[in-house]
Formats: structure tokens, sequence, C-alpha cells
């Protein structure tokens, strides 16, 4: 999923546990679903500051 104002969309990081073992990870934005589009929260936040909303 892609935020439809910034294109923030997910990526892939290493976990780094204490082991040292990495590991593949999946980290998401947080998207909400404001006035019918999927906005990340700092989109959102923006539009709550600029009266989008």
């Amino acid at each position: 999923m892609i935020c439809q104002i910034c294109g923030k969309a997910k990526k892939r990081i290493l976990n780094r546990p204490h082991s040292l073992k990495r590991s593949k990870r999946t980290v998401y934005p947080n998207l909400q679903k404001v006035n019918g589009l999927l906005v990340c929260s700092r989109c959102r936040r923006t539009m709550v500051k600029k009266g989008l909303v």
C-alpha cells in the first residue's frame, strides 16, 4: 500500500537482534483513510494543520 499524497510505501529492513542474526522484515507506513484517500499519518497531520480535513 502506498500513501496517495507523498508516495510513501513499504520498505524492507534488516532486524539485528543481540545475537546479530540478520533477518529481513517489512515495515509498513501508518496509512489511514481520510476523505476517501489512503494517506500516511504525516500527511494527515499536515492536512489537519492546513485545514484540509
